[in-house]
């Protein structure tokens, strides 16, 4: 099994600066990406379960491209498997 490498998750990045906060403009690129994604998740009618920023994983240190990762909870709408959701 092989894995592509990725960088800090947006907790850590987050932890990295001292808790003070990101550039303006990082944040709306960020932003921009989750929402995209999130977009294509619902068009696929998948659900995540467990979107956080620990769960965020910046493609390389430095850039502000991102991936969502850890969908081993994840379900389609309509059939959900835990009561939490």
């Amino acid at each position: 099994m092989t894995m592509e490498i990725l960088s800090l998750n947006l907790y850590d990045l987050i932890k990295e600066s001292g808790f003070n906060g990101l550039n303006m403009d990082v944040i709306r690129k960020i932003t921009i990406q989750c929402l995209n994604a999130l977009k294509q998740l619902k068009h696929c009618k998948i659900i995540h379960c467990d979107l956080k920023p620990e769960n965020i994983l910046l493609k390389s240190k430095g850039r502000c491209g991102i991936k969502i990762i850890d969908f081993g909870s994840s379900c389609y709408e309509g059939k959900t498997i835990y009561t939490y959701i």
